[in-house]
């Protein structure tokens, strides 16, 4: 596991776009919907990346002091290796990681974002109030409790392609480049 004070360098539009589709992971303010409540969250108990429920409910606090209708957190971390073949062999491997938090702030039709890649409450704060610029008026009310959404899981984690041994990823990948050309003749040269 990555140290969370590492710099990182996530993709923000993917970033975006999971956010998006995954919906709300950690919600307040229940004026565009509810999310389901999957119990009572003790005091102090860690919710989220070591967080605590108070904590969470601070940075939130933070997003929606200046008004905004909606807010949330999306937390991530996740790491991938990549190996390319060129001419019959490998030419480039490495490995990437993504860490951070993003803070979501809606106000009406305006969207207001920010990402923390330090996995600290100050940074996380930090990028709360960015996000929350998008809002120009006060906070509306108490920021409603936290709800922990249940998100559906479409991926299966019990196979790790990170997990497997750098040799058997490339065999696989030069397995697959000897089955292309032997596919057909006309294939001289692959990239994959």
């Amino acid at each position: 596991m990555s140290s969370p004070a590492d710099p990182f360098q996530p993709d923000r539009r993917a970033f975006i776009g999971m956010a998006a589709a995954a919906g709300a992971s950690l919600a307040a303010a229940g004026t565009l919907g509810t999310t389901e409540v999957l119990g009572a969250v003790p005091a102090g108990a860690s919710v989220a990346f070591g967080f605590t429920y108070e904590e969470l409910q601070s940075v939130l606090a933070i997003a929606l002091s200046r008004g905004g209708d909606f807010a949330d957190l999306y937390f991530e971390r996740s790491r991938a290796v990549s190996l390319t073949l060129e001419d019959d062999r490998i030419s480039r491997a490495y490995t990437s990681s993504d860490l951070g938090v993003g803070v979501r702030v809606v106000k009406g039709d305006s969207v207001g974002y920010a990402f923390s890649e330090l996995l600290e409450l100050p940074a996380i704060k930090k990028a709360a109030s960015t996000a929350a610029a998008i809002a120009d008026g006060v906070a509306k009310a108490d920021v409603k409790p936290l709800k922990v959404a249940a998100l559906p899981n479409y991926y299966s984690h019990d196979f790790r392609f990170a997990s497997i041994d750098i040799d058997a990823k490339k065999k696989l990948v030069q397995d697959l480049n000897s089955k292309l050309k032997a596919k057909d003749p006309r294939v001289v040269k692959t990239t994959i």
